[in-house]
């Protein structure tokens, strides 16, 4: 019985006979391929770290340029603000902030870009946004200002 299974070699297609020893070869490369495959997705899962960072925040915390996602819990149940870096030094960087307060009250959470020499800088137009509990707000940097996306 001849099945499709086969290799290419010299762009002619070789069936290889099931009952042949050679349709084990190309199985064990296969399975090899396979593997080598699965490391190196692993690997590289591995060396991708996306900055996340759990803060508390009482009052006010400014977002550091190297995160990425920022997880925001108030305490008191206060309201609290969250400031974003500099979008002039971060030009196509993307930032997420999760309210996730358990306090009762359900404090606001406010983010707020910093002002840079004086020129305040903004989110969709605006000097500030509001993020309701357990929503995420997620900006990415033009170069002058923040957007949400």
């Amino acid at each position: 019985m001849i099945q499709m299974v086969g290799s290419m070699a010299s762009n002619i297609f070789t069936p290889i006979r099931t009952d042949s020893p050679d349709l084990s070869r190309v199985q064990d490369l296969i399975r090899q391929s396979s593997a080598a495959t699965n490391q190196a997705v692993s690997e590289v899962a591995k060396a991708v770290k996306v900055p996340t960072r759990t803060v508390t925040v009482v009052g006010n915390y400014r977002i550091l340029g190297t995160d990425q996602v920022v997880f925001v819990t108030q305490v008191p149940a206060s309201d609290g603000t969250v400031y974003l870096p500099d979008a002039t030094l971060l030009q196509g960087r993307t930032v997420q902030i999760k309210h996730v307060s358990d306090v009762s009250g359900t404090p606001n959470l406010f983010v707020k870009p910093i002002s840079n020499g004086g020129r305040l800088q903004t989110i969709d137009g605006t000097g500030s946004a509001l993020v309701a509990l357990s929503t995420t707000l997620a900006v990415i940097s033009d170069g002058s200002n923040w957007t949400s996306v």
